[in-house]
């Protein structure tokens, strides 16, 4: 068979990002975790990427300040060292999605508008640095943005009640952030596990993010060849 003969190589097509944020850590591992395996098991190439990564070479600031907590930081510079953290990770994220790999990620740019978001008291103030925090990481930066952002509504007090949050009054108020981002951000939804006297179940809330994900992301996308997750 002639070497002219032979058709091109067909590239795979563009993975997509996907952020699993919220008030809640462990509920934000649980639903990370179920999605990876739930792709997995569709034929679809996925990983994980979490941040701040602390053992790269961007974390040494974010080392200094994160142990003792960023709630003294202004919300602008606390939030400029969590962006520089991800601007270090564009090339392996690019590289990755080029490839065709889903890439899920938590503590991504919601989870920086959310949490500094509460420390600005005024509502006009705190869209304003939605805002302005939107253009610094994805237009200044380059950072890429979400196919699907999904931000997981666990109640302040089941939060609370669980010991999963801080106290009840932050907690509202990072709540609070993390709707209005729901709201205002771009291919952002909201999934809620319910009241805290009748929650739902994490494959219940599951079930919802999987639902999401086949109809905005998977549409149209062939599963890839199965390989093994990192």
């Amino acid at each position: 068979m002639s070497l002219f003969n032979r058709a091109p190589k067909e590239r795979p097509k563009p993975g997509k990002l996907i952020v699993i944020d919220g008030t809640t850590r462990n509920a934000i591992d649980v639903q990370t975790e179920l999605l990876l395996d739930t792709l997995t098991e569709a034929g679809y190439r996925a990983t994980h990427i979490t941040f701040p990564r602390h053992t790269e070479a961007s974390s040494p600031l974010l080392q200094k300040y994160l142990p003792t907590g960023d709630e003294q930081m202004e919300p602008h510079a606390a939030a400029l060292l969590y962006a520089m953290d991800r601007f270090d990770a564009i090339k392996e994220m690019r590289e990755l999605l080029k490839n065709g790999t889903m890439v899920i990620t938590n503590y991504y740019v919601s989870a920086t508008a959310g949490y500094q978001g509460t420390k600005i008291r005024s509502d006009a103030e705190r869209v304003k640095f939605y805002r302005w925090l939107d253009q610094i990481e994805y237009a200044y930066f380059g950072i890429p943005r979400p196919d699907l952002t999904v931000i997981l509504r666990t109640p302040a007090e089941l939060a609370v009640e669980q010991k999963l949050s801080r106290e009840q009054e932050y907690s509202m108020a990072t709540e609070r952030a993390f709707l209005e981002i729901a709201t205002l951000f771009p291919n952002t939804k909201l999934v809620d596990y319910g009241r805290a006297e009748a929650s739902l179940s994490s494959q219940q809330v599951h079930a919802k993010i999987w639902e999401l994900v086949r109809r905005i992301i998977l549409k149209g996308l062939p599963p890839t060849s199965i390989a093994p997750r990192r």
